[in-house]
């Protein structure tokens, strides 16, 4: 691996960061020293350079901090599961876009950014504990230099969508210069815009944003007046287990614990050509739980229950319990909150 080093996973892995035996130190993703090592042991084993494509990134890998005074590479973040602030389009906690990046970068305020030559790594922390390691497009630049330098085959950049915000390609414009989507702050674009509203649209009752033909409001989250904790449906679905030679389906429900917020997400708004000049719409709130571990019983799992010819031929082992599965994804639950 080449990216991907750290992430939110170390958290209470021994062996996962060194000299960090709680594994939740703040460690960059693409350390350049640990791609280094992972490459030399590729060759050492005989593979040639020429036929090696090393890996880029166009994300960054995010951590909460738990102290906002300590961003080194021995200070630690929240766990287990990831507290980081979700990027407003990739909308996953630990895993932001460059252009997300860039974009928080550009509208300025309290974060600090800096480069690192020994990992080779861009950081960002903003909003006071939220840390990001990424790699810039200079950052990006150097390395591929670095690797064709050393022989080695080319690089690959996971992903070329994640690089930038674009304009509507209908509008003839190719996103460079101009009004583009990645500013818009003021509420105002062109068509084709991806206009980032700012939080100053919660400020009064209601808000008058608008745009030239063809835009996608994006909605800053709304901060709570205080947490709220949010109790969330459970989810029934089931099981394809085997037993004593019998294959057969079982039902189970699956309790989501209840989880504390502290501010509303809402889904974007997209406006369209031929759409009303002029309309009133109320924001769409969108309210996800994080994830967590579920453990089930022996060796059941839980699948998504569609018919594969493949099962036709399957022969449980006597006396045992398996099963096949797939991962269930819960339905996206929208909430009115008052």
């Amino acid at each position: 691996m080449t990216y991907d080093l750290h992430g939110q996973w170390d958290y209470g892995q021994k062996w996962a960061s060194s000299g960090c035996p709680a594994g939740n130190c703040l460690r960059s993703h693409v350390n350049m020293t640990e791609t280094s090592n992972a490459l030399v042991m590729i060759t050492k084993a005989g593979v040639p350079t020429n036929k090696i494509i090393v890996g880029v990134t166009s994300y960054g890998r995010s951590f909460k901090m738990t102290d906002p005074n300590c961003a080194g590479p021995m200070c630690t973040f929240v766990g287990p599961q990831s507290a980081a602030k979700k990027g407003l389009c990739t909308d996953t906690a630990g895993y932001i876009s460059n252009a997300e990046i860039d974009t928080i970068i550009s509208q300025g305020g309290a974060i600090k950014t800096w480069s690192d030559k020994v990992t080779a790594t861009d950081f960002l922390v903003y909003g006071g504990t939220e840390w990001v390691a990424y790699m810039s497009n200079e950052n990006k630049r150097w390395r591929s230099e670095a690797y064709l330098g050393l022989n080695f085959g080319g690089v690959s950049d996971w992903a070329i969508d994640l690089q930038e915000f674009l304009p509507d390609s209908e509008n003839g414009r190719d996103g460079e210069g101009g009004n583009g989507g990645n500013d818009g702050n003021d509420g105002s674009g062109n068509g084709g815009d991806v206009i980032y509203l700012p939080p100053s649209v919660w400020d009064s009752g209601s808000a008058n944003i608008g745009c030239n033909g063809s835009c996608t409001f994006i909605l800053p989250p709304s901060p709570l007046p205080a947490p709220v904790t949010v109790t969330w449906p459970s989810l029934t679905t089931t099981l394809l287990s085997s037993s004593g030679g019998s294959i057969y389906t079982k039902t189970t429900v699956i309790s989501i614990p209840a989880f504390t917020i502290t501010e509303i997400n809402y889904w974007s708004v997209t406006v369209g050509f031929g759409d009303p000049t002029v309309a009133t719409f109320t924001p769409l709130q969108s309210i996800t739980p994080p994830g967590f571990l579920l453990t089930l019983p022996g060796t059941e799992v839980t699948f998504t229950p569609t018919p594969f010819p493949s099962y036709a031929g399957f022969k449980p082992v006597p006396g045992s319990s398996s099963t096949t599965s797939t991962t269930v994804v819960p339905p996206y639950f929208v909430t009115a909150y008052v």
